[in-house]
């Protein structure tokens, strides 16, 4: 195998997902993107993209986001999600951002369609995103702390202690509401995977938005 491409290595862990980071009032945070990337060269610069392409897009994942950002506004979230997702999700000054654990979109974990590209394994390129050369846990904690900690739902329920591991908050304060996982102290609410199939059902996401208010966390909106 070549010899690891620290140069696209170092790209990809700078990259953290999409979205407004500046006026963002949510961030979620996903396991990795589904689909790869045929470019790593064309991956940005900057940690966050804002992204202007959700108009209808058939992914379950921003319609569960879109769902949650229109209830916590105090709209109707059954019926509005979808103006929402069409006109305003991770455009320039939206309310949310995306970020990934990981940058590098994949069909599934057991995929691994990097190899030549990057010169390392799968396992190496887990253990290089957080190693003292890259650090990408450690940038995603710092940035979300340079703005204030803002209300992080981690989706994924196979990857919670992963999910805390990344953000740091193994030892704090966790209240578990099944079938969500709260870190009151840090902001930080775990769910399921953003899809029906994944059972993040209308009434889960009714209880999530319950659970978020009762717990007086939810962001404000006003500036945003």
């Amino acid at each position: 195998m070549a010899a690891v491409s620290s140069s696209l290595l170092e790209r990809a862990s700078r990259f953290l997902g999409y979205g407004d980071v500046n006026s963002a009032r949510v961030w979620f945070i996903g396991l990795e993107e589904a689909l790869a990337l045929n470019d790593l060269e064309s991956l940005p610069s900057e940690p966050f993209m804002p992204y202007d392409g959700c108009a209808g897009s058939p992914t379950p994942v921003y319609v569960i986001m879109s769902k949650i950002i229109v209830g916590l506004r105090g709209a109707d979230w059954r019926n509005d999600w979808s103006i929402y997702r069409n006109e305003r999700l991770f455009n320039k000054g939206s309310e949310a951002v995306q970020a990934n654990l990981y940058p590098l979109g994949k069909p599934n974990m057991a995929d691994w369609p990097y190899a030549e590209k990057l010169g390392c394994s799968a396992e190496d390129y887990y253990r290089l995103l957080d190693s003292d050369e890259f650090n990408r846990f450690a940038s995603l904690r710092e940035l979300r702390m340079e703005h204030g900690d803002p209300l992080t739902i981690c989706f994924g329920k196979g990857w919670w202690d992963t999910f805390a591991s990344a953000l740091d908050i193994d030892a704090d304060y966790v209240e578990t509401r099944d079938p969500f996982r709260l870190y009151h102290v840090r902001r930080v609410v775990m769910t399921s995977f953003f899809a029906p199939y994944a059972g993040m059902s209308n009434a889960k996401v009714e209880a999530l938005l319950n659970l978020i208010k009762s717990r007086g966390l939810t962001p404000s909106f006003e500036s945003a």
